[in-house]
Formats: structure tokens, C-alpha cells, sequence
């Protein structure tokens, strides 16, 4: 086999509404990609990674203090 055993047992893209369901229960093995108006939270099972922010490079550049607890995803500046 090429590559790697990563141990998730898929990629599952939801919205917070669905995520949040006191029914739902996230599988400890699988990567959810919550989707809420314009932010994308990722979770592996229950546990939240780090939130992603895109902006352009001079966006960041006028931060204040960036949050240390967001990963901030720079793109260019025509949107790409």
C-alpha cells in the first residue's frame, strides 16, 4: 500500500445545525468539516482543531493580534 495509515474512518462535511444535534453523536475516527454561513470549524470526532480564516495577505497584516487559537489561511489578493 502507498502512502500511509492515517486511522480516520472518513471525511464527513455537515452543517452546524446537524453537528450541534443533540441525536448526532461524531465518531471519534472521523474528520468532520462543520459549515456555518461564511466560518468552516474542523472537529475529529468531538474534539475541535484549530479554526481556519481565509483572508488576504494584507487582511492579516492589519490584525491588531491574531488569535493564537486560529489557523489563518492566507490567499491572494484577487481571491485565489
Amino acid at each position: 500500500m502507498n502512502g500511509y495509515d492515517t486511522g480516520l474512518n472518513g471525511l464527513l462535511l455537515i452543517t452546524k445545525e446537524r453537528f450541534e444535534d443533540e441525536e448526532f453523536t461524531p465518531d471519534s475516527g472521523t474528520l468532520y468539516i462543520v459549515r456555518d454561513t461564511n466560518r468552516i470549524f474542523l472537529y475529529l470526532g468531538s474534539r475541535p482543531l484549530p479554526f481556519f480564516l481565509p483572508m488576504t495577505q494584507a487582511e492579516y497584516d492589519a490584525l491588531e493580534s491574531p488569535d493564537a487559537d486560529t489557523l489563518y489561511v492566507i490567499s491572494e489578493e484577487n481571491g485565489t
